[in-house]
């Protein structure tokens, strides 16, 4: 009978992976870390270090139940159950921490925390009190912006001026990258100046097109809000004074903020809506002036309905 040993430990290779754990560990990467140290931990069972690592990389996860199984340090068991709600365990771990002013200030968390309601029906019910309660404009947390509400630089026409000085009858225009249509505003009002100007005949007029592209259907999904309170804005502004000056309140909180008044809030989404039917009536020019293919008007939607 032929007895098999267990392999010897292999230090060094251990020590390697530990090595790369760490750098998974201090680039935020847990999972990879923990598959370094468990690496470590096979080839070098019994080194203490990487079974210390591993509770750490435990620890960050949240997973406390793993951490406690492995982790002997006191201060962080008793940490790990009162993260985990377990109060009463948390409480008998706390004894064993020798420092007192760590003990103490362990003791005052535990004894804030232990009267806060922390059942999952409490917190799903607080959040959807609190959505249901504040007015917003974006239900939605992203890490990436939809769009960037402020540049910085100032409006300008796109249209060269010697072009515009030129008897051309059609003038068609490509803007790359729209982003908040200030451009193509300012473009508009001066091509609306020029031609509405005594010099230009009536029949001599021209006609412009422009094409707008962008990656993002949420800039397109702002921009026809916005021309859409332009519209308004045109027809209010001398009927209604007081209207008129709400509509540019909101065209400035559209164009700056995410958080805006109630009032604002009630404004933009009778704004959405009548874009939304516009949208989805596949037969319609949009806003009467917008073609929009089909694709992009379904994107659009999506992100339209996102901030109703």
């Amino acid at each position: 009978m032929t007895l098999q040993s267990s392999p010897a430990p292999d230090i060094a290779a251990s020590a390697d992976a530990r090595g790369r754990g760490n750098d998974w560990y201090r680039q935020g990467n847990m999972n990879l870390a923990e598959s370094a140290y468990q690496e470590a931990m096979t080839l070098a069972p019994d080194d203490p270090l990487p079974h210390s690592n591993l509770a750490a990389v435990y620890f960050e996860l949240g997973q406390y139940a793993k951490f406690a199984a492995r982790h002997k340090t006191h201060l962080r068991l008793a940490k790990a159950p009162l993260f985990s709600n377990k109060f009463e365990e948390s409480g008998a771990v706390l004894s064993e921490v020798t420092s007192e002013d760590t003990r103490k200030g362990l003791q005052a968390s535990l004894s804030r925390v232990s009267h806060i309601p922390c059942s999952k029906e409490g917190r799903d019910s607080t959040r959807k009190k609190l959505l249901d309660t504040v007015p917003r404009y974006k239900p939605l947390l992203q890490t990436e912006p939809e769009y960037y509400s402020v540049v910085h630089d100032d409006a300008a026409t796109v249209i060269p001026e010697d072009l515009l000085a030129t008897s051309q009858p059609q003038i068609v225009c490509l803007l790359g990258g729209i982003g908040d249509a200030r451009n193509l505003l300012a473009t508009i009002f001066l091509t609306v100046l020029l031609e509405m100007s005594p010099q230009v005949a009536l029949g001599n007029r021209r006609s412009y097109h422009f094409t707008l592209v962008d990656l993002k259907p949420a800039v397109f999904a702002r921009d026809l809000l916005i021309f859409r309170l332009r519209f308004e804005l045109a027809i209010t502004s001398r009927q209604d004074p007081a209207a008129a000056e709400e509509i540019e309140v909101t065209l400035a909180y559209l164009f700056a903020a995410q958080v805006m008044p109630k009032w604002v809030s009630n404004q933009l989404q009778a704004c959405i809506s009548v874009v939304l039917e516009d949208l989805r009536d596949s037969t319609r020019i949009v806003l009467g002036i917008f073609y929009i293919p089909e694709p992009a008007r379904e994107r659009i939607i999506r992100v339209l309905l996102q901030w109703t």
